[in-house]
C-alpha cells in the first residue's frame, strides 16, 4: 500500500484501512496468476469442485417480458442463472434433486428463477449474497428459509417483507437488510440463537405476552443492531435491556416526550452506555436520530437518577447524534472516554459546543455537519489535544476559527463545502505540524484547489490534497456521504 500497488477504498474514522483494491494492471497480473495456479476458474470445467461461486445475469425485467412474447431464438433461450446452478452438482450426480455443493453464492442481476427452483438443493450453503439482485420478490425467497446451514444472508431492494419462517435459520449470524424495503421484522429474527449482526432500518413486530415472556426468558446474542425505529407503543426499550451482548446500536426516535416509551427508551440507552465495562465484546457504539419531540432524550439519559447518587459514567467509544439538541453538556461530562463523535444538525451554539468538546479528553475523531459553524472559536493553546481527525461539512462556506497551537495532534482535516472559495482565514494549514491530508469537496473551483495545494506544498509534511464527491442521500442533505473521486490516487469514504 505504501508503494501504491494496493489502493485503500474505505477508511475508518480513525484512518484505518478497512477495504482495498489493486490498480488495474496489478489486478490483471493477480488474475493471471490465480488462474495459472487454479485458485480461481473462469469456466465451468471441474464444476463439481467449486465451493465459492459468483454469477452475473444482467437481463432485466423488460428483456424477460420481451422474451416471453417472442417466437424466435429469444423465446427458447433458458434463464442463464437457472441453468448455471444446475452445473454445480457432483460429477456423479444421478437426479435433479441431488444436493449442490457450493458453500457461498453471490448473484448480480436477475435471479428469481434460480432461487425459486434450485436454491433448495444447495443445502450446504453458508453465505448467500443477493443484495444486487434487481427483481427478487418475496415469494421467491421461501426456499431460503430451508437453508439450515446459512450463516450470512443479504437481500436486495425488491424484497419487502420477511416471514416468521426466518426462525428456521438457526445458524444465521449476519442478516443485512439495508438495501431492502423491509420495514418490519418478526421477533423470530432477533430470537435466532446465533444471530450477532442485524443491519437495516426496521421496526419490530408487536409481541404477544407469551412471545415477550419467551424472548425475555431466553438469551439474546445480538451484538450489532443497526438499526431500529422506535415509535409509540414499541416494545424495543424493554427488549433492548435484555440484549446483554449488544455493543453497537442505531436508533431512530419517532416518539414524543409525552409517550410512555420516552422514559423507558431513555433508561435503556443509559443502561446500555453504562454497561461498557461489563462486556468482553469490545467498545460500545451508539447512534441516535432524534426528531423535534425527542431532543431531550440524551439530557434525560444523563440526568435521570435517584437523588444522592453520583453522576453517571458512560463507557462509549463512538457516538453519533442527529437532530436538534437543547442540552448536551451533562451528557458530554459522562463521556470522558469517548473517542469518536459525530454531531449532525444539532444547532448547538459555538461556545456551548466548545465547552462540551473540552470535556472529551480522549476524543480522536470529530465530525460536525451543520448549515454553518462560524461561531465556533477554538482559541486556546493545546485545545482538544487528543484530536487527530476533524471533518467539517457545511452548506454555507462559514467554517470555525482554529487558533495556532490548538489541535496540536491533528493529522487529517476535511473541509467539505461545494461553495468554498479560496483558503479559510480562520484555519491555516501551517498551524498543524503533523497534518498528513486535507480533503475538499470535488465541486470547488480549480483556483481553490490550486490554492490549497500550494498551502500543502509549503507545509513541512507536504500533506495530500484529496477531492471527495458528494453522494446525495434519498432523505435529507445531512445524510449524504462523500466518496473519493478518481482525480487523486488515494480513495476515501466519509460517512
Amino acid at each position: 500500500m505504501d508503494r501504491n500497488i494496493i489502493q485503500p477504498i474505505d477508511t475508518s474514522n480513525r484512518g484505518e484501512k478497512k477495504t482495498c483494491k489493486p490498480h488495474g494492471i496489478m489486478h490483471q497480473f493477480m488474475l493471471y496468476k490465480s488462474i495459472s495456479s487454479n485458485f480461481i476458474a473462469p469456466s465451468l470445467e471441474n464444476r463439481g469442485n467449486f465451493r465459492h461461486i459468483m454469477m452475473e445475469n444482467q437481463r432485466n425485467r423488460r428483456e424477460d417480458d420481451m422474451d416471453h412474447g417472442a417466437t424466435g431464438p429469444a423465446a427458447s433461450r433458458p434463464n442463464l442463472l437457472n441453468n448455471l446452478l444446475r452445473f454445480f452438482k457432483p460429477s456423479n450426480s444421478t437426479g435433479p434433486d441431488e444436493d449442490l455443493r457450493p458453500r457461498s453464492l453471490t448473484v448480480f442481476g436477475s435471479a428469481e428463477e434460480a432461487v425459486y427452483s434450485d436454491l433448495i438443493n444447495c443445502k450446504l450453503l453458508k453465505v448467500l449474497d443477493l443484495k444486487e439482485c434487481n427483481n427478487l420478490e418475496d415469494k421467491h425467497i421461501n426456499n431460503i428459509y430451508k437453508l439450515l446451514h446459512l450463516k450470512y444472508l443479504t437481500l436486495g431492494s425488491s424484497v419487502r417483507g420477511l416471514s416468521d419462517k426466518m426462525g428456521n435459520l438457526h445458524c444465521l449470524e449476519t442478516l443485512d437488510l439495508r438495501k431492502t424495503k423491509v420495514n418490519t421484522v418478526p421477533v423470530e429474527v432477533i430470537s435466532l440463537p446465533h444471530l450477532a449482526h442485524l443491519f437495516g432500518k426496521v421496526k419490530l413486530n408487536k409481541l404477544s405476552s407469551k412471545k415477550l415472556d419467551k424472548f425475555l426468558s431466553g438469551e439474546c446474542n445480538l451484538e450489532t443492531l443497526s438499526g431500529v425505529v422506535v415509535e409509540r407503543n414499541s416494545q424495543f426499550p424493554e427488549l433492548m435491556e435484555h440484549m446483554k451482548k449488544l455493543t453497537k446500536v442505531k436508533i431512530w426516535c419517532v416518539i414524543t416526550s409525552t409517550d410512555g416509551n420516552y422514559t423507558k427508551l431513555s433508561d435503556a440507552i443509559r443502561k446500555f452506555a453504562q454497561a461498557g465495562t461489563d462486556t468482553s465484546q469490545g467498545a460500545r457504539s451508539l447512534s441516535l436520530h432524534l426528531n423535534a419531540s425527542s431532543n431531550e432524550m440524551v439530557h434525560l439519559s444523563a440526568t435521570s437518577r435517584k437523588a444522592g447518587l453520583a453522576p453517571p459514567v458512560f463507557y462509549l467509544s463512538s457516538l453519533k447524534l442527529q437532530g436538534r439538541l437543547t442540552h448536551f453538556k451533562e451528557f458530554a461530562k459522562a463521556l470522558s472516554g469517548l473517542r469518536e463523535l459525530c454531531l449532525t444538525c444539532t444547532n448547538l451554539e459555538g461556545p456551548i459546543l466548545l465547552a462540551c468538546l473540552r470535556e472529551l479528553w480522549c476524543l480522536v475523531y470529530l465530525k460536525l455537519v451543520e448549515d454553518r459553524i462560524d461561531d465556533l472559536d477554538i482559541n486556546l493553546d493545546g485545545d482538544l489535544a487528543s484530536l487527530q481527525r476533524l471533518c467539517i461539512v457545511v452548506k454555507q462556506p462559514r467554517f470555525p476559527t482554529i487558533a495556532q497551537g490548538a489541535l496540536p495532534g491533528l493529522v487529517s482535516l476535511h473541509m467539505l463545502c461545494k461553495d468554498l472559495e479560496g483558503v479559510c482565514d480562520g484555519i491555516k494549514v501551517e498551524h498543524f505540524k503533523h497534518l498528513r491530508e486535507v480533503a475538499l469537496d470535488s465541486e470547488v473551483n480549480q483556483e481553490t484547489i490550486e490554492l490549497w495545494e500550494n498551502e500543502a506544498k509549503e507545509h513541512p509534511k507536504r500533506p495530500k490534497v484529496l477531492l471527495l464527491k458528494r453522494v446525495e442521500a434519498a432523505d435529507t442533505w445531512s445524510a449524504a456521504k462523500y466518496v473519493a473521486t478518481d482525480q487523486r490516487s488515494s480513495e476515501l469514504l466519509v460517512e
